[in-house]
């Protein structure tokens, strides 16, 4: 995939958060939402199961080509989740 743009990746960081963290989230910046069939929480719903399903493809197949894949937990503050990265990265790098 990246290999004939002469591009190696390293390392591939999966994000995890809970449908349910997601939709609390959501339900709290849904007044601000401009697309009007996001207004519909099954329409948010079915957004979240096809990210989910087609995210799961992409990291089999980095996986699959013995890249690194890491879970990080994303219900953390946005510090916690950047210096989780940062301690992977500089294991890795």
């Amino acid at each position: 995939m990246t290999e004939s743009l002469g591009i190696t990746i390293a390392a591939v960081f999966a994000l995890r958060v809970p449908k349910e963290e997601l939709l609390s989230r959501y339900a709290k910046i849904n007044p601000f939402v401009y697309r009007s069939d996001e207004k519909k929480m099954e329409v948010v719903e079915q957004r979240i199961r096809v990210f989910d399903e087609e995210t799961e493809e992409v990291l089999k197949y980095y996986q699959s080509v013995k890249t690194s894949v890491f879970d990080i937990d994303g219900k953390q503050t946005p510090d916690l989740v950047t210096k989780n990265i940062a301690a992977y990265l500089y294991d890795i790098l």
